[in-house]
């Protein structure tokens, strides 16, 4: 039986008792209001008016369950047809058959977004695992752009999947684009595998690789990260034992940026003693001189101190070199523009070195 239909007939007959049930409840409270003799005999005999009212509260409660089950999901399959119960949208090929310029073996589930329209193919199910790519996919997942074309796909089988470099795991959807020759031209995102050590950096298991065609800014400046990685868990960049934060690679998997990290172990860097906690960022974009630098903002309440004395307050931001020298240190300022104190950063750090040239 269809569990659409199933749903349907419930929500219908739940509407229809929820009607009836409101009518006779409204006519009653009229009548108890218009009829003294009504009232008297309800007050007399409390007990059967108490148990009426129960009775009545339990109907409707009742009705109301139902058409909550019936009408908004809690069966299972209610809000979409299952392909099982409606073979035109599900086939298994008994030859091989190209499908948007893949050969699909004899045995392949495809599922269909069209009655029996094998051009229509949105999701396809291996057994045994079928290459790709020099990958053993188990599942692939169409997405398809206005002419019908694919404009990405999805794959997913077991193991690891080796892609430009990176270590992705394959039990996890990887997103990805074919060529012409059905070789993967992009990578979009992934599930990281196991060891990836990239620019001496270890990569948590399960961190999130995202592809991209370089930050851009207000000003128009274009930065040249190609690969972001989302990280959850704790690891260690440089001398930071860091969690959380997203991490810039170039193209070449150089590390050049790190956005939102935090501190999960004190660390002595030039002269201050950042607590745990503390934000850890590393500016994407170089500035003019094409230097970038670690900002540090403390964000305990409270204070540290440094070697000379000089103090940082929360919500103070430390701008260190690679050394650790400290090239800047930013005060909090609830009106404070970013655009406005990096100019005033670079122009400052521009004289100094223009100073100190021969």
């Amino acid at each position: 039986m269809n569990t659409i239909a199933t749903a349907s007939s419930l929500g219908n007959f739940a509407l229809v008792s929820f009607m009836l049930i409101s009518f006779f409840g409204v006519m009653w409270l009229i009548k108890l209001k218009q009829s003294w003799a009504t009232r008297q005999y309800f007050k007399q005999h409390r007990h059967k008016s108490i148990i009426l009212a129960i009775c009545f509260l339990f109907s409707l409660i009742s009705v109301i369950f139902i058409a909550q089950r019936a009408l908004f999901g809690d069966y299972p399959e209610q809000n979409s047809i299952s392909f099982s119960e409606n073979p035109d949208y599900q086939k298994t090929l008994t030859h091989p058959l190209k499908i948007y310029g893949l050969e699909f073996p004899i045995g392949t589930k495809v599922s269909l977004t069209e009655a029996n329209n094998l051009n229509s193919v949105t999701e396809a199910h291996f057994k045994p695992a079928f290459t790709i790519a020099n990958l053993p996919i188990e599942k692939i997942n169409f997405f398809l752009n206005t002419d019908q074309k694919i404009d990405r796909i999805l794959i997913q089988g077991q193991g690891v999947a080796h892609i430009f470099g990176w270590r992705c795991d394959l039990t996890q959807p990887i997103d990805i684009n074919l060529n012409s020759d059905q070789k993967i031209s992009q990578l979009e995102t992934c599930s990281l595998a196991s060891g990836n050590h990239i620019d001496g950096i270890h990569l948590p298991t399960g961190s999130t690789l995202l592809s991209s065609d370089g930050t851009t800014y207000a000003d128009g400046k274009v930065a040249h990260d190609r690969w972001m990685i989302d990280v959850n868990t704790p690891f260690q960049l440089k001398n930071f034992h860091l969690t959380g934060g997203r991490i810039y690679f170039d193209a070449t998997q150089k590390f050049i940026g790190l956005d939102r990290g935090f501190l999960t172990q004190p660390i002595q860097f030039g002269d201050f003693t950042y607590p745990q906690g503390t934000q850890v960022d590393k500016e994407l974009l170089p500035n003019a001189q094409g230097q970038s630098y670690w900002w540090l903002n403390h964000e305990a309440e409270q204070p540290i101190r440094s070697k000379q004395g000089t103090v940082i307050q929360q919500q103070d931001s430390v701008i260190q070199d690679d050394t650790g020298k400290i090239q800047y240190i930013m005060r909090h300022d609830p009106n404070f523009n970013l655009e406005t104190h990096l100019k005033k950063m670079d122009d400052a750090i521009g004289a100094e070195q223009a100073a100190s040239s021969p």
